[in-house]
């Protein structure tokens, strides 16, 4: 996929901002070139708003084989905007998501997206916290968790033009 849409979450959240910012920072390194005109940033994590954006897009008439989401729910919006159209994902369509809530993979096709390890993330958060404890006077300190694709159903390589 080279022409690739991306819906974010609202940027008033550490969750839509990161996860935008990192996309950023991937498609640079990657050497992508994102088209801005297909970014959009919606105003809630929700289905909703996931079919709203993904609307606007094919309202753009731009083309794209794929669409990038920020989190599940977007995703499952998008089907729900292919799916009023009479368009199929992967056939015209590759969506992924972001989360890999229990549903996606009861989803029709299963979503393919990224899986963050929760449990993971809750071992290096208590870490953090018995080592705050002990050292009250350490500088803070981030880390991050890479996560996990989960290919399904959802994505296809993009049919020729």
């Amino acid at each position: 996929h080279e022409h690739i849409a991306y819906i974010g979450g609202p940027q008033t959240t550490s969750t839509g901002y990161g996860r935008y910012h990192a996309l950023l920072k991937s498609a640079k390194k990657l050497g992508l070139d994102l088209d801005d005109a297909l970014v959009i940033n919606a105003t809630a994590f929700s289905e909703t708003a996931g079919a709203a954006a993904l609307d606007k897009l094919l309202e753009f008439g731009k083309h794209f084989t794929a669409v990038l989401t920020a989190n599940d729910l977007l995703a499952l919006g998008c089907y729900d905007a292919l799916d009023a159209r009479g368009l199929q994902c992967p056939q015209d369509i590759s969506i992924t998501g972001f989360n890999d809530m229990p549903y996606v993979g009861r989803m029709d096709p299963p979503l393919t997206t990224l899986r963050i390890a929760h449990d993971a993330l809750g071992v290096q958060a208590a870490q953090l916290l018995l080592e705050r404890i002990e050292n009250p006077d350490t500088p803070a300190e981030e880390r991050r968790l890479a996560p996990e694709l989960i290919v399904r159903g959802s994505t296809a390589p993009p049919t020729a033009p």
